[in-house]
């Protein structure tokens, strides 16, 4: 099982996101997929279904294109950094089928804990 981050723009905070993660030991193989290219370029034939799909929206329009193309992401295990705790926001983004919702702002030892049990429990299932 492989972890891939994808935001779906090119911003700051998608670039410093990624580099907290690549800063812990567990989360420094995640694989990044060109921000805006859903899943359209050739990182991402590495993608195999129940692989984990780290999905990253800085602001609510890049969000919203993210739930525009919500089928491209059906086999994964979605876990999603949102911009804030928009209720609204929030609600919406299950059509993504998340397996864990998280904030930009929110300590990233959290999302790793996530990362961890999916992947002891993909070694543990046949």
């Amino acid at each position: 099982m492989n972890v891939f981050f994808y935001a779906d723009t090119e911003s700051a905070a998608a670039d410093q996101f990624r580099r907290q993660l690549f800063a812990r030991n567990s989360l420094s193989s995640i694989a990044v997929i060109p921000e805006g290219s859903q899943l359209n370029s050739h990182h991402s034939l590495k993608l195999r279904s129940g692989d984990v799909m780290i999905l990253f929206a800085a602001t609510d329009k890049e969000f919203k294109n993210l739930l525009a193309i919500h089928d491209k992401f059906d086999q994964f295990r979605v876990i999603l950094v949102l911009p804030n705790l928009d209720t609204e926001v929030v609600a919406v983004s299950h059509m993504l089928k998340p397996r864990f919702i998280t904030f930009i702002d929110h300590d990233i030892a959290d999302l790793e804990k996530v990362i961890t049990r999916i992947r002891s429990r993909s070694l543990v299932q046949p």
